[in-house]
């Protein structure tokens, strides 16, 4: 092998190194986040929002039955943010604040809006692209925080249970296609996320989620029966 060939192939082996790396790497140090770590912070973030908005069911809500509701959404999202937090360091993953998380969608968007022209498109992330709305993130979960913070008795409780329905629904969604293969292509099979121990973690999850959707629908029914 002479000289020359060996550096190209020894510079070609760092950059893939490099690459493979940021893929999985720490987000706080600019690197890439993984698909696993993405959803780990859709997640983390989702759990904390549900929760925010159900101390405030606590505050403005005069109802028994809300109140109840919102006791339930504090400790299971508190449980299944716990899980997932534990998860992530048991699995060196550090999990993207909400700002990288957006970040990284916004690159995405771009790129898979680049790729359609050229004809092709990415499946990475595309869990994000489902889902029926919700509090959202950023300034859509401020919004909905806002107008339920000037809502009082029976106003609020029909607002926060409409918010509950398409919040877990929107939940759902995402994990359920996190697990579905891509559809970026003919040659793509793999599952959005690959890792088995990532799978079963959603897997667990999701029943819970679940139940929580036909708890809010309950409750919706309830309030405007």
């Amino acid at each position: 092998m002479n000289r020359k060939l060996g550096l190209m192939l020894v510079t070609g082996c760092a950059l893939l190194s490099q690459a493979a790396y940021s893929e999985t790497g720490n987000p706080e140090r600019g690197d890439r986040p993984s698909r696993e770590a993405m959803l780990l912070g859709f997640i983390h973030q989702a759990n904390q929002n549900e929760v925010a908005l159900a101390k405030l069911a606590q505050q403005n809500s005069n109802s028994a039955q809300v109140k109840d509701f919102a006791n339930r959404m504090i400790t299971d999202h508190t449980q299944a943010d716990d899980q997932v937090l534990a998860f992530a360091d048991s699995h060196n993953i550090s999990v993207p604040s909400i700002a990288q998380i957006n970040a990284v969608r916004a690159d995405r968007t771009e790129l898979a809006n680049r790729n359609k022209e050229i004809g092709s498109e990415t499946g990475e992330y595309a869990f994000y692209n489902v889902g029926t709305g919700g509090s959202g993130f950023g300034s859509d979960f401020q919004a909905t925080m806002d107008k339920l913070r000037g809502l009082k008795g029976p106003d609020f409780d029909r607002e926060f249970a409409r918010a509950m329905i398409k919040d877990h629904q929107s939940l759902i969604d995402r994990l359920n296609n996190a697990l579905t293969p891509d559809a970026a292509g003919p040659y793509v099979t793999q599952a959005r996320i690959t890792d088995p121990d990532a799978i079963k973690l959603v897997e667990q999850l999701l029943p819970t989620v679940k139940q929580h959707l036909s708890l809010a629908k309950r409750l919706n029914d309830g309030l405007n029966g």
